[in-house]
């Protein structure tokens, strides 16, 4: 915290900035553990902060009506650590735009660990049929395929599921698959996943699909078959094992 201190704007009390710092740095604290990423996002946030003050609509000790002005850009500053986005520059704190496929796929492998579990959830949730799910997600059943199993229909169901491309899933079924290959107990993210789920849309790694039904709408993973890949490579998962016994 002595480090983000010392990075102090000029014409704020010491005691304003680390009052702001304690409160940001212990709400993305979870999120950003890196110090760069950190001094990054604080420099896009606090000049948000404090313009109440600076425009002297606001006073220093105006810390709650501060913290509802700041409302809007903690989301999205949020939203962006979350999907490890975080800009470089003093005036975009919203999410950023990848016009590239290979820019994109440079971003998504610097993403944070369990955002990269999210994308890697939504993409098997895409091109697993759900029937396959209680064989392939249940960790008592997984790895025991059965011998019966006609190896040339499971080859058949794989070009099938190629070709058609992506097919959409429900958000409940995305985060059942999410807790099942993460593998890490206690372990409760739903609300934070949820968060950023409306991000992802946006940032075109997932497909909103309504289906007929505004209120449960329905989703499809828009990232591609090398990019997720290269995805699981990084955190050591073997998508492969899951795609082939579907």
């Amino acid at each position: 915290m002595k480090i983000l201190i010392a990075e102090k704007p000029d014409g704020h009390p010491v005691d304003f900035f680390e009052n702001f710092l304690n409160a940001f740095v212990g709400t993305l604290y979870n999120v950003v553990r890196d110090l760069r990423e950190m001094k990054n996002l604080i420099s896009n946030v606090f000049p948000k902060y404090v313009e109440p003050v600076v425009s002297g609509e606001l006073a220093h000790s105006d810390v709650v009506s501060l913290w509802r002005h700041i409302a809007p850009y903690l989301k999205s500053a949020i939203n962006n650590a979350y999907l490890g986005f975080v800009t470089n520059t003093h005036h975009s704190v919203g999410p950023l735009t990848l016009s590239t496929t290979q820019s994109l796929r440079m971003k998504l492998l610097d993403l944070p660990f369990y955002t990269k579990y999210f994308l890697i959830a939504s993409y098997l949730a895409s091109f697993i049929s759900p029937k396959y799910d209680r064989r392939l997600f249940v960790k008592a059943t997984l790895g025991k395929r059965s011998k019966k199993r006609n190896v040339i229909k499971i080859q058949n169901e794989k070009i099938e599921s190629e070709l058609l491309g992506a097919k959409s899933f429900s958000l409940d079924r995305l985060l059942a698959i999410f807790y099942a290959i993460v593998d890490e107990a206690g372990v409760n993210l739903t609300a934070n996943l949820l968060a950023q789920v409306t991000s992802l849309v946006e940032l075109k790694l997932l497909t909103a699909l309504s289906d007929g039904n505004l209120d449960k709408p329905n989703y499809k993973c828009s990232v591609d078959k090398e990019t997720i890949y290269a995805i699981s490579k990084t955190v050591d998962f073997n998508i492969k094992k899951y795609l082939d016994v579907s």
